[in-house]
């Protein structure tokens, strides 16, 4: 995935086409209940964000009179009506293009990012980011991984950054600043590891000496290359060798 630019006609074109399987899915699906949100009517609320943010670029190119809306608010419901059609689509049986609406989750949280919004809705986005990183092995791709990912984290909402209640080891931000550690590591680059351990010994200070510890096991197990372990040994030095002492 190109996370470089957030296009929004390549959202449209995706929504459209997986907003049209599901539907023609739920239609084959037996009778319909009229008090459930169908897909739809989803797909419709999906294209009225698609409108809005085309509207709102527009506006930013100078090209449309300013449209007064609230990104955070856009944002949140867009990614909100993703998971419903998502649902769907597993209910229905339409995996593939299940994975697809859940993948829109990441473009959709840049787009809201990149246009000075916040992120709360951030459980679809830590989801879809950890499948893309699975998917990936390349160290260049997963370079641009871990700077999309620097953007959601610094577009996450106040509230779940400030990382109040720790009780719940499943926390999207918590998840999200782990999994950032790894897609860091598997990059192979000195530089991009010492940014993302930087803000993770910032963002769960109670998680990173665990992090490290394990982080040099992963070491020598998969015989990353020195200038790697190098940084792993330095932050394991001073986060994890001091602590037991």
């Amino acid at each position: 995935m190109d996370f470089s630019t957030t296009d929004i006609e390549a959202i449209a074109e995706v929504l459209a086409n997986a907003g049209e399987d599901v539907a023609e899915a739920y239609q084959g699906s037996g009778p319909q209940s009229p008090d459930v949100v169908s897909p739809e009517l989803l797909s419709q609320a999906l294209g009225q964000f698609v409108d809005i943010a085309r509207r709102i670029e527009a506006d930013a190119r100078g090209e449309a009179a300013p449209e007064a809306t609230d990104i955070t608010e856009l944002g949140d419901h867009a990614l909100g009506l993703l998971q419903d059609l998502a649902q769907w689509a597993a209910q229905l049986h339409r995996h593939e293009t299940r994975q697809r609406i859940d993948a829109l989750a990441v473009p959709v949280a840049l787009w809201t990012a990149r246009h000075g919004g916040y992120i709360n809705e951030l459980e679809p986005v830590v989801n879809a980011l950890a499948a893309e990183a699975n998917a990936t092995q390349d160290p260049g791709e997963l370079t641009e991984l871990s700077g999309a990912m620097d953007e959601i984290t610094a577009a996450t909402a106040p509230t779940l950054r400030q990382d109040l209640d720790r009780s719940e080891p499943g926390r999207p931000w918590r998840i999200l600043n782990l999994n950032h550690g790894i897609v860091a590591t598997r990059t192979h680059d000195p530089q991009v590891m010492q940014s993302v351990f930087d803000q993770l010994v910032q963002n769960l200070p109670d998680d990173a000496p665990a992090f490290f510890a394990e982080g040099m096991e992963q070491m020598s197990a998969l015989n990353y290359p020195e200038p790697v372990r190098e940084v792993m040994e330095n932050y394991h030095r001073r986060f994890v060798s001091k602590t037991l002492h």
